[in-house]
C-alpha cells in the first residue's frame, strides 16, 4: 500500500483545537447578537402622540423584551454550550474545530428561535 490510512488523512492540529471551536462557538453567539441588534434598529423608535402616563416606543418594549427574557435564555444556553463543547473537544479523535464549535452553538440558536416565537406573539 502507499501508506493512506483507511480512515483517511489525519488533520492538522490546529483544526481540531479546542480554542478554535471556542472562537466558532462565540461567533456564532456573535451572529445572534448582531441579529438582535438589527432587528432593534430596524424597528420604529416613535411613541404615540396621545399617550398618557408611561409610554414605549416599539423599539424599546423590544429592548426590554430582550434584556427580560433573551439574556436569560441566552445566558442558560451559553453555559449548556461551554458544557457540551468540553465534552466534545475532550473525546479522541477530537472533531474539527468548526463542527465541534456549531454543535455547541446549537443550545443558543434554539433559545433565540424560541425567544423570537414569544417575542412575536407577545409584542403584537
Amino acid at each position: 500500500m502507499t501508506g493512506n490510512s483507511p480512515e483517511g488523512p489525519e488533520d492538522p492540529w490546529w483544526r481540531t483545537s479546542p480554542i478554535l471551536a471556542t472562537l466558532v462557538m462565540l461567533a456564532w453567539y456573535g451572529v445572534l447578537i448582531g441579529a438582535f441588534l438589527a432587528v432593534v434598529r430596524l424597528v420604529d423608535d416613535t411613541v404615540a402622540e396621545d399617550c398618557t402616563g408611561s409610554c414605549h416606543s416599539d423599539q424599546g418594549q423590544v429592548v426590554l423584551f430582550g434584556l427580560f427574557l433573551g439574556v436569560p435564555a441566552m445566558t442558560v444556553a451559553f453555559l449548556i454550550s461551554g458544557l457540551m463543547l468540553v465534552l466534545t473537544t475532550a473525546r479522541s479523535p477530537r472533531p474539527r474545530a468548526v463542527s465541534a464549535g456549531t454543535a455547541a452553538a446549537t443550545p443558543a440558536i434554539v433559545a433565540a428561535v424560541l425567544v423570537l416565537c414569544v417575542g412575536a406573539e407577545y409584542l403584537n
